[in-house]
This record gives structure tokens, C-alpha cells and sequence, in this order.
């Protein structure tokens, strides 16, 4: 008797990509997002490079997201530090939403999740969609926020306004080097939204010395608030003391103050991070639960034990980091039921 074997049957095809420039800024940069699907729930995700680097079509999502989740997935780059500022990041927050609107998509379930760096403008955006929450009738909705190992929990940190060695050591010992890198970019740089890690830039110096930089004068609250020289007022004053010295003009650049001010429109959050990060601490995920929680808000941490930076350890900690995956997949699927 013959039996006849059939072929097992086809993945499913891939989503198509569709490119959008969401903000053109006032000097004429042009900042992108990819989109892919069609319908359902929309996962908007921010990339990692502390902020000085990286794009939107790095591999920064879990795996497991990219293969299960069930709508559109929008990958978004932002402008990065140096020249620009968390000032800028925060306006091209605001582009990202204003055209997201435009777009035939679910704008009433939207969650945002940042990694590593994407943790800065994942909080900025979660603030905007606060600030349309507060509206009569609101154009859009975020309904969570994930943040994996996210930086702007508390950028004013012991571990960022003081001199330390970058913890990485990515780049030798070579500090005047670095300094001058970054001094290059601040004084005659283009607006830069999409950098790779060891690229240089229109004739500039690759962008890794301003992340060396930031460790070692301590000096990354200039470039968050784009008043240089305010890093070395902020280390003359205690932790507690540094929020309120901050101008007044630059503290929309701070997520930290907006949370502790009115959290109520905030979407619900959702904070994964190692628990022996020695890049962002772990007190940033922290900061954020403490401020949420004492107002009430939503919000869950789930601390990695043994973990670092990069989430990739010896097992059973890449176990750990896969069953975060899954279960943070599954916390946001849960909100989309109830909405």
C-alpha cells in the first residue's frame, strides 16, 4: 500500500514593509518608521544605543513578539543625542503621533516598548499619550508601556552626573579622543536619527566616543536638557536636591518629573531589567515602579535575577529572559481583551 506524504505546509507570509517619514525637523532632517500589517492592535517599538545610536532596523525586539504578535507592528527611529536634545525627542514624539493619526490603522490600542536606550523615548511617548487622554475626545489611545532594561527612569542618577569609567569599555583609554568626537558633533553635526554602532557619519567620528564621553565627565544631562554645563551644577547637589534644579524650559526633557507630578493618564507600565545591569542601573526601572505605585498607577516589575545588560547570560538566566518574553507578550495581549 502506498502512502502518499504531503508536504508540510507554508509559513505564513512575512508582513510587508512600508516606510514612512513621520517628521521632517526645522532643519531639514527627516526622521523614519517602518510599519508592518494591516490590523489589530499596534505595538510601536524604540531601539536601543543609549540614546547616541542605533535604528529602527536593528533586531530589538524579543523574538518572540515579532513572530506572535497579532497586528501592526511600527518600528520608529528618533532623533539621537548629540547635537540634538531630549527636547527634540520629546517634539519628534509628538510628529509620531500626530501622523500616526493619519494612518488607517487601530489608534485607540496602541502600546509603546522601548529597550535598553528606547527606554527614554518610550516614557516621553507614553507622556504624550497622556496629554491626549486628557482631551475631550481623544485622537489616539496607548493602552501599555514596556520598558527592558530602559534608560529615563532617573537620568539623574549617581551613575550618570558623576565620572565613571564607560562600564562597556568599548574604547580603550584614549579620553581626549573621545571628547573631541563629541565636541565635533555638538559643534558642526547634522541632526542624526539612524546611526550603526561603528560607522562613521558624514565625515564625522563614529558615535560610540559620546556614550564614553557621557560615562566619563558624567555630562549626559547636558545633552537631555541642551544646556551644557548643567551636569556640573547637578553634581555639586545631592539626588534629592537635582530635580528641582533643573530649568524650567528644559524639564519637559524628564520623564521622571512628569510621573511624579500627574501619572493618572499614564498607560499601564510594564518594566523588565536585570538585576546586575552595570549600563543603566536597575534603580531607573525601579524610580519609575516606586513613583507609579505610590500614586496607584498600574505598574509591574519584573526584576531579572543574574541578569545584565544585554539580557544574555548563562543559562538558567536565558531561560529567565525567554519566559519574560513570553509572559510580557501575554500582559500585553491581556489589556487588548479588556479594551
Amino acid at each position: 500500500m502506498s502512502v502518499e506524504i504531503s508536504a508540510p505546509p507554508a509559513p505564513p507570509p512575512k508582513p510587508m514593509r512600508e516606510v514612512y517619514r513621520y517628521h521632517r525637523t526645522k532643519s531639514g532632517h527627516d526622521v523614519f518608521i517602518d510599519k508592518y500589517g494591516k490590523s489589530g492592535p499596534v505595538l510601536i517599538t524604540f531601539h536601543g544605543g543609549g540614546i547616541v545610536l542605533g535604528c529602527r532596523v536593528d533586531g530589538h525586539a524579543p523574538e518572540h513578539w515579532t513572530n506572535n504578535w497579532p497586528g501592526v507592528t511600527i518600528r520608529a527611529d528618533y532623533r539621537l543625542l548629540v547635537p540634538s536634545s531630549g527636547l527634540d525627542i520629546l517634539e519628534d514624539m509628538k510628529a509620531l503621533f500626530e501622523f500616526l493619526v493619519t494612518l488607517d490603522i487601530e489608534h485607540h490600542q496602541i502600546f509603546v516598548a522601548g529597550f535598553s536606550g528606547g527606554g527614554y523615548p518610550t516614557r516621553l511617548a507614553a507622556i504624550v499619550g497622556a496629554e491626549e487622554a486628557k482631551k475631550p475626545n481623544p485622537r489616539f489611545r496607548i493602552i501599555g508601556a514596556v520598558s527592558y532594561c530602559g534608560m529615563g527612569g532617573d537620568v539623574l542618577d549617581d551613575h550618570w552626573v558623576f565620572s565613571q569609567e564607560d562600564p562597556e569599555k568599548q574604547l580603550g583609554d584614549d579620553r581626549t579622543r573621545s571628547e573631541q568626537a563629541t565636541q565635533a558633533w555638538q559643534d558642526g553635526g547634522e541632526e542624526c536619527s539612524s546611526s550603526g554602532w561603528e560607522v562613521e557619519y558624514q565625515g564625522l567620528p563614529v558615535r560610540t566616543h559620546i556614550w564614553r564621553t557621557f560615562h566619563l565627565n558624567g555630562s549626559i544631562n547636558d545633552s537631555y536638557s541642551g544646556i551644557q554645563g548643567l551636569s556640573d551644577k547637578l553634581r555639586e547637589l545631592p539626588h534629592e536636591q537635582r530635580l528641582a534644579a533643573i530649568p524650567k524650559e528644559a524639564l519637559t526633557a524628564y520623564p521622571q518629573a512628569y510621573f511624579a507630578e500627574d501619572p493618572s493618564h499614564l498607560p499601564p507600565f510594564l518594566l523588565i531589567h536585570g538585576d546586575q545591569d552595570n549600563v543603566v542601573p536597575f534603580g531607573e526601572s525601579q524610580n519609575t515602579y516606586d513613583t507609579l505605585k505610590r500614586a496607584g498607577h498600574p505598574v509591574e516589575l519584573w526584576p531579572l535575577k543574574g541578569a545584565n545588560h544585554g539580557l544574555f547570560e548563562e543559562q538558567p538566566v536565558i531561560d529567565g529572559v525567554l519566559e519574560h518574553d513570553r509572559k510580557s507578550l501575554a500582559w500585553m495581549l491581556a489589556i487588548v481583551k479588556q479594551t
